[in-house]
């Protein structure tokens, strides 16, 4: 079973949601937000022909974004990618493994390295893409 943290209103703290979220696909990035990086998740975004822009909602420095529960039911979030962070840190209680997608009530969501890990990795680089054709192109 998973379940929510408790958020009081007074402890959240300001982030820049982004995006239009019209395939309901939700980024949350760690890294803060740079004209490379974006750059790089136009790329990366694309190359499941997607629009990062239309497509998918995406939020860098994402440790920020402490309501992640709330957020996903509200707009009915179908995929889940989150960047450089643990789930405590995106204010959800449960546990997984990286690469290996996990169901959020009926939202799919999984963890992976950060983006600049990724980036700096062939072989990680490699783990990413098939887990992004297991997920948006088969």
């Amino acid at each position: 079973m998973i379940s929510y943290y408790n958020i009081n209103a007074s402890d959240r703290e300001t982030f820049s949601l982004k995006g239009k979220g019209q395939n309901n696909l939700l980024l949350l990035i760690s890294e803060p937000e740079s004209e490379f990086f974006h750059t790089k998740i136009k790329e990366i975004i694309g190359a499941i022909k997607l629009n990062v822009e239309k497509d998918t909602y995406y939020v860098y420095d994402a440790e920020k974004f402490k309501h992640t529960g709330e957020f996903v039911n509200s707009k009915k979030i179908k995929n889940i990618i989150v960047f450089g962070l643990e789930p405590k840190e995106v204010n959800l209680n449960m546990e997984c493994a990286l690469y290996i997608p996990g169901i959020l009530e009926k939202t799919r969501i999984v963890f992976v390295d950060p983006l600049s890990k990724i980036l700096g990795d062939k072989n990680i680089k490699l783990k990413f893409w098939k887990l992004l054709q297991y997920m948006f192109l088969n």
